[in-house]
């Protein structure tokens, strides 16, 4: 397990006081094709096919939908639309069931789209060589196109299969479903790509430890999202709402946690229990390589965290009961005296962002900040340095 992985899930033990488990689920019949009606609730386009009824049942007993298609065809993509009214925003991942038959050529790659008001949420999902697979898709992996209205006002659904080569396949799928967990990963939708990358690397990180944690936006939290929930946590988000503080003060009096990295608001340090002290850049090369663990702290901890980061934030603690748990140590073992985590009543703060430090340095890029966001973000090998807002940087 890599260190980042290890350091989450022993702060997610310190502050929930069970397992985590996806305690609420959503089920949909909108894959199911049992009958005339649910068939012809999928609206095709440009040449796409009926859907029907698919022959068998998913693994878990539920109907399923066939979506047959011949690429010779068409131009670009078979794709359906089912009109649907779903209040997703307490959810973190959706999940359904897919099967393929025919020439897998056929297919490019998929895109499962959801519409809220001007606008869609997109994720791709691959297909499987044979029998059922399920498909897991996490909140954070959705992109947005348009100006979608909000994971609380679902009113379709499209299904969208892009052209490979010229050939004929039928995919199954069904039992569409969304779970909740007791830990949410906050995105920050207001900041751009360079604080969702780090979304997803959290995310990433967390589903390594073997933490059960959804992805929830920023927007959700303003509308209760954090309602029945145990920890909170904000990988990048230096400036929430007002709206947004007044929904994480109260799920923290109702005795939720929450985690928060680097940046952060003066209101947003008070509820976790730190005094930000100013930006901290690293004075010499290596000067923030590791987090060292201090004897005495919560059990489970890992002796270091392997970081690499490049600056920091000053902070010391300052509520009642918070305290320093690690400090950064640079690549000689030298103790910087500056604090990496701090433990508190409410929750953690780290005084960077999580990084992969395996990714950088595979990647061997003469500036690993860049280098580590544009991972993060999908991009090439051998990418155009981009553009990083000096808020994040």
């Amino acid at each position: 397990m890599r260190w980042t992985a290890l350091l989450a899930l022993a702060l997610i033990a310190c502050l929930l006081p069970t397992a985590a488990r996806a305690d609420e689920r959503l089920g949909s019949d909108a894959f199911a094709a049992a009958d005339g009606a649910g068939a012809a609730a999928w609206t095709p386009f440009d040449g796409s096919g009926p859907v029907a009824a698919a022959p068998e049942r998913t693994p878990d007993g539920e109907p399923a939908g066939a979506f047959r298609f011949d690429m010779s065809v068409l131009t670009e993509r078979a794709y359906w639309d089912r009109a649907v009214a779903l209040d997703l925003s307490r959810f973190g991942r959706i999940a359904f069931w897919v099967k393929a038959e025919g020439d897998l050529s056929a297919v490019g790659h998929c895109s499962l789209y959801l519409h809220s008001g001007a606008g869609w949420y997109a994720a791709s999902f691959g297909l499987p060589d044979e029998g059922w697979q399920r498909v897991v898709i996490d909140r954070g992996s959705f992109t947005t196109e348009g100006t979608p209205q909000g994971w609380n006002a679902i009113d379709a659904i499209r299904v969208s299969f892009w052209k490979g080569q010229p050939r004929q396949a039928t995919i199954y799928l069904g039992g569409l479903g969304a779970t909740v967990s007791d830990v949410v990963v906050v995105r920050n939708t207001r900041a751009g790509r360079e604080a969702e990358a780090y979304t997803s690397e959290m995310a990433s990180t967390l589903a390594r430890a073997g933490v059960d944690a959804g992805t929830v936006d920023d927007l959700d939290v303003e509308t209760g999202v954090l309602a029945g929930k145990h920890i909170a946590i904000y990988p990048l988000n230096p400036s929430p709402s007002d709206k947004e503080m007044e929904a994480l003060e109260a799920f923290v009096r109702a005795g939720g946690r929450v985690v928060v990295c680097y940046s952060l608001s003066p209101r947003l340090a008070a509820l976790v229990g730190v005094e930000p002290l100013g930006h901290q850049s690293s004075e010499y090369p290596g000067q923030f390589a590791r987090m060292r663990f201090l004897p005495g702290g919560p059990p489970g901890l890992p002796d270091e965290a392997k970081q690499d980061s490049w600056n920091i934030e000053k902070v010391r603690p300052a509520a009642t009961g918070a305290r320093v748990i690690a400090e950064w140590m640079d690549t000689s073992g030298k103790d910087t005296c500056y604090p990496a985590v701090i433990l508190s009543d409410t929750g953690a703060y780290i005084s960077h962002v999580l990084l992969d430090v395996l990714a950088m340095r595979r990647w061997n890029h003469p500036d690993r900040r860049l280098s580590t966001i544009w991972c993060c973000t999908g991009g090439s090998a051998s990418p155009a340095r981009p553009e990083i807002d000096p808020t994040y940087a």
